[in-house]
């Protein structure tokens, strides 16, 4: 690819590649603003020694077998919008030189192999991020209160890790414009109604923790919500919880899924000519609710 200085966007998703290692020199076209390689069979690592970049917004490998860390060269891709390492293989830690990408909007890190630690520190130096994912990520500690200075979230997602402490010590209302809030299967303690700050909310789910208290008012609080999955012990007066969980495994793999692929927003604009799977995805899950009763 190096011949082919003028390259501005390179999609190798979903063709089933095999590659064991990924050249570092296909992040020196000068040009090059995206490159997805996500849904293949990759593996290797990804290189210690990322060369700079000025140009890459948009990275995503995806649904690989990359084992490895996210090396501290990162950092040199600093216009990067978009990073997409989800469901690989992972190790280590997040690495502190994720503060450099101020320009991060949408991050998932999720779905790896993570030594455990808690939340990074330096996320809170990523003011413009949008979406945020690193569920299944061993994560442990609390929910530190910096993350209330995210207060352009719409997506945060921290499914299936360790995270412990009340939630009554996070103001909710710093999140004007949350949609998706995935904290199900973790150590979380304090009352569900203080969530009904968030008025944009679509998806709640918060089952398998110690939550207390009555979701009724964020029934009444959110006017577009499609989904709130709690703790059975919580739906006596729940008129909107659409599914309780009380087994091990109440929604498996598939319907994070699809609900990811319907209703999450990336937002990236590729070029008018680009291919776009999303328009092959209908809509999944119902219609908004219409507001409170």
């Amino acid at each position: 690819m190096t011949q082919l200085p003028s390259l501005v966007e390179v999609d190798l998703s979903g063709n089933n590649l095999t590659a064991t290692e990924i050249p570092s020199h296909i992040f020196t076209l000068p040009d090059l603003r995206l490159l997805d390689a996500s849904n293949n069979q990759i593996s290797g690592k990804l290189p210690d020694d990322l060369p700079p970049n000025n140009a890459l917004e948009y990275l995503s490998f995806r649904g690989n077998n990359i084992a490895s860390s996210i090396p501290d060269s990162i950092s040199n891709f600093g216009k990067l919008t978009h990073l997409d390492l989800e469901q690989n293989k992972l190790t280590g830690t997040l690495p502190v030189s994720l503060v450099s990408l101020t320009n991060m909007e949408y991050l998932f890190l999720g779905k790896n192999d993570y030594a455990p630690q808690s939340i990074p520190g330096e996320l809170k130096e990523l003011v413009n991020l949008k979406e945020l994912s690193l569920d299944n990520a061993n994560l442990q500690g609390e929910m530190p209160a910096w993350i209330e200075g995210l207060s352009h979230l719409i997506l945060l997602d921290l499914r299936e890790n360790q995270l412990q402490g009340s939630l009554d010590q996070i103001d909710f209302t710093k999140f004007p414009v949350m949609k998706y809030m995935m904290l199900n299967d973790n150590q979380f303690s304090g009352t569900i109604s203080s969530m009904a700050a968030m008025e944009q909310l679509e998806v709640l789910s918060v089952y398998h923790n110690g939550l207390t208290g009555d979701p009724e008012p964020i029934c009444v609080g959110s006017n577009d919500l499609y989904w709130l999955a709690t703790d059975c012990s919580n739906v006596a007066s729940c008129s909107c919880c659409d599914k309780c969980c009380d087994g091990d495994d109440c929604f498996g793999d598939s319907t994070w899924d699809k609900l990811e692929n319907s209703k999450w927003d990336h937002n990236y604009s590729r070029a008018e000519y680009a291919f776009n799977p999303n328009i092959l995805l209908g809509d999944v899950y119902q219609q908004p609710r219409g507001g409170a009763k």
